[in-house]
């Protein structure tokens, strides 16, 4: 679920969801019906776009992170700071 952190809001929330309607559900009535369970762990399917970026984009994607961080050069997401690895701004 580390992941989520990295998603924006929307997605996040969406991603989220099922877990969050679950423990909604025990808490109301103190057990786990079976049918919701089995509702609940039922398997995903993924469109083929899903699927294409999953096995191309997402390595390609770090292959691109390695080779960047590889350079030396950091980025800092809060502040926008671009720097080097020795811990200097600039």
């Amino acid at each position: 679920m580390f992941a989520v952190s990295f998603l924006g809001s929307k997605m996040g929330k969406q991603m989220v969801e099922p877990f969050y309607n679950m423990g909604k559900y025990y808490a109301q009535n103190n057990y786990f019906n079976k049918e919701v369970v089995n509702d609940f762990a039922k398997p995903e399917y993924f469109s083929k776009k899903e699927v294409f970026h999953n096995n191309v984009v997402s390595p390609l994607n770090k292959l691109f992170m390695k080779a960047f961080t590889f350079s030396g050069v950091t980025h800092n997401r809060k502040s926008g700071a671009v720097g080097v690895r020795r811990g200097i701004t600039y």
